[in-house]
C-alpha cells in the first residue's frame, strides 16, 4: 500500500515501511532528499531500522508515533501484601506546577486553531511557569523580524514592545538551541538592553527542520528583573519544544487539507476526462472494438477516440508528455480539437497538421504529445498518421503478429511539420492494437529497472488473442499490482472473418 504524504519536503518515494521477519516492523529511507529520522537521528540513505512502540518517525512535517497493539484481557496478578509502611506521597511543588503548567499548554492549544492563538495559549503558559515577564514568538524573513504572538505581564508592551537582542536570535539560528543572554553591561550588543531595562532573556530557534531557509521561527522571552531559578532553561526548553511540535501539527494539518483539496480537484477532473472517453466497446457492420483506459497515480495524459465517421471509425490514441494537472488539460484541449476537425470530415493527415497548428499555437512550452490518428473504412481500408507513436500491431488471422509500419513523423506541439498519411488493409480475421507507453513502460515492483516491455505485450497477445482485459491481466500478474504509475490505454479493433 502506498501513502502520499502532500509536501515538498517529501521525495516520491521516500521511505519503506515493512514486516520484520521477528514479527517487528523496519523503516528503510529511499535515499530521499529531506531525510528520514527515528527519535531524532537521521537514518543513512538505504539505512533500515527497526522501530517499536513509542519510537518517533519524523518524515518531515510529519510527526509519527509508532503505537502497540490493541490490549489483550491482561495478566493475572497475585495479590499478596508486601511489607512496608503507607506514606503520603509527596512531590516537589514547583515541579508538580511545572508539571501542571505542561498539561494545561498542551490542552490549550490542543483546543486552538489559529498559528497566533496557538502561539499565544503557549506563550502564556511559558509565562504564568516562571519569572519572565515578556514572551513572543518572531518570524524572520528576508532579514525582517517580526512578532506574530506577544504576551506580557504588562499590556503596554504587547501594543509597543520594548527592544529585543537580535544578537541573541541570531546565535539561537546559528546553534539550534537555546542560548541565554544575561546582563553584561561590557558588551556592546547589551546596550540597548540597558536601555531597555532588560536583565535577562532566552531564545530557541523551533523549526529548524524548515524546508525555507529565508522564514525562521524563533520563541524569545525576557524580563527586567535577574532570575534566580534552576531549572528556567528547561522550562522555556519544554515550552519551546511545544511550540516546534505545533508548528510540525499546523504544517501537517495544512498539508493534509492541500491533499484532500488536490484529490477532490483530481477526482472531478478525472470524471470530466471520463466523460471524453468513447464507449469500452462496440460494432459497426463486420468491425468492433474494445477499449480499456486506466488513469495512472495523477490525473490522465492519455488521450483516445473512437466514433463512426461517415462509411467508418475515426481512432486516435495519444500521450501527452508528462503527468498530472497540466498533462490532463492539454489531453481534454487536444480530444475536444480533434473531435471537431474529425467531425469535418478532414482525412487523418489533415486533422494531424491542424491540431500540430493548434498545438504549436496553444500548449506549454516543453510540452507535446505522440499521436497515432486514423480512419478505418467499413471494407477494411486503413489511412493513418504516426506522429511519434509508434506503438501499433496487427494480429493476422493466423495469429502471427507485426507491427505497423508506415512514414512517421514527430510529435505534435513541437514545431509545425507536414503530416503524410500511409494505408493498410485489415483483412478479415485480423486485429488491429493500439497502445499507450504506460503498457511497455510499466517497471516490476520486484525487479529494479525491469519494465513490462513490447515483447511481453507480442506474448500476450499471441496466447490470448487481441483481447484488451486479457492483455491488462497479464500485465498485472508480471507486475503483482493493480494500479499503475503511468496512464495506461489499448485501443483493440477487429474485422470479423469472411
Amino acid at each position: 500500500m502506498d501513502v502520499l504524504l502532500l509536501d515538498p519536503g517529501v521525495s516520491r518515494r521516500h521511505a519503506s515501511l515493512r514486516p520484520g521477519d521477528d514479527g517487528g516492523w523496519l523503516i528503510e529511507d529511499l535515499h530521499s532528499t529531506r531525510g528520514t529520522w527515528v527519535n531524532g537521528r537521521r537514518l543513512a540513505p538505504g539505512e533500515i531500522a527497526a522501530v517499536v512502540e513509542g519510537d518517533l518517525v519524523e518524515i518531515n512535517p510529519w510527526s509519527l508515533l509508532v503505537l502497540g497493539r490493541e490490549a489483550t484481557a491482561g495478566v493475572v496478578l497475585d495479590d499478596g501484601d508486601v511489607g512496608g509502611s503507607i506514606a503520603e506521597a509527596v512531590s516537589d511543588p514547583q515541579l508538580r506546577d511545572r508539571f501542571d503548567g505542561l498539561v494545561t499548554a498542551v490542552r490549550r492549544a490542543s483546543t486552538r486553531t489559529g498559528e497566533e492563538e496557538v502561539f499565544g495559549a503557549l506563550l502564556e503558559c511559558l509565562l504564568d511557569g516562571c519569572e519572565l515577564d515578556r514572551a513572543m514568538i518572531l518570524r524572520i524573513e528576508d532579514d525582517v523580524t517580526r512578532a506574530v504572538a506577544i504576551r506580557s505581564s504588562e499590556r503596554s508592551e504587547e501594543i509597543k514592545p520594548r527592544p529585543f537582542s537580535a544578537t541573541l536570535l541570531r546565535a539561537s539560528i546559528e546553534s539550534g538551541r537555546t542560548v541565554r543572554l544575561e546582563e553584561h553591561p561590557d558588551v556592546d550588543q547589551a546596550q540597548s538592553f540597558a536601555i531597555a531595562g532588560v536583565r535577562e532573556a532566552l531564545c530557541r530557534c523551533v523549526d529548524q527542520d524548515s524546508t525555507d531557509a529565508s522564514v525562521r521561527l524563533a520563541v524569545y522571552a525576557d524580563c527586567r528583573m535577574g532570575i534566580a531559578d534552576d531549572e528556567l532553561v528547561a522550562w522555556f526548553d519544554a515550552i519551546a519544544e511545544l511550540c516546534a511540535v505545533s508548528i510540525r501539527m499546523q504544517q501537517g494539518r495544512l498539508a493534509e487539507s492541500e491533499r484532500a483539496q488536490m484529490v477532490a480537484e483530481m477526482n472531478a477532473a478525472r470524471a470530466v476526462q471520463e466523460v471524453l472517453l468513447p464507449s469500452e466497446s462496440g460494432s459497426m457492420g463486420d468491425l468492433s472494438w474494445q477499449i480499456v483506459a486506466i488513469p495512472g497515480r495523477t490525473i490522465a495524459g492519455d488521450l483516445v477516440d473512437l466514433r463512426r465517421n461517415g462509411d467508418g471509425l475515426h481512432l486516435v490514441l495519444g500521450d501527452v508528455s508528462g503527468k498530472g494537472a497540466r498533462a490532463g488539460m492539454v489531453m481534454a484541449g487536444a480530444q475536444a480539437c480533434a473531435d471537431t476537425l474529425a467531425e469535418s470530415g478532414l482525412a487523418p493527415d489533415a486533422i494531424v497538421e491542424r491540431l500540430d497548428a493548434w498545438a504549436v499555437r496553444t500548449i506549454p512550452e516543453g510540452c507535446f504529445i505522440t499521436l497515432w490518428c486514423g480512419h478505418l473504412g467499413a471494407g477494411g481500408g486503413l489511412e493513418y498518421v504516426d506522429a511519434g507513436h509508434g506503438l501499433a500491431l496487427v494480429r493476422h488471422a493466423d495469429g502471427s503478429i507485426s507491427s505497423l509500419g508506415g512514414e512517421r513523423r514527430p510529435p505534435v506541439g513541437i514545431e509545425e511539420f507536414p503530416a503524410t498519411a500511409s494505408k493498410a488493409v485489415l483483412a478479415p480475421g485480423e486485429a488491429l492494437i493500439l497502445f499507450s507507453d504506460g503498457l511497455v513502460e510499466e517497471p516490476s515492483s520486484s525487479r529494479d529497472g525491469d519494465r513490462y516491455g513490447l515483447e511481453r505485450v507480442e506474448a500476450s497477445i499471441r496466447a490470448h488473442g487481441a483481447d484488451p482485459a486479457a492483455i491488462l491481466a497479464d500485465l498485472v500478474d508480471w507486475c503483482e499490482r493493480d494500479h499503475f504509475d503511468d496512464d495506461l490505454t489499448v485501443l483493440v479493433v477487429r474485422r470479423a472473418e469472411a
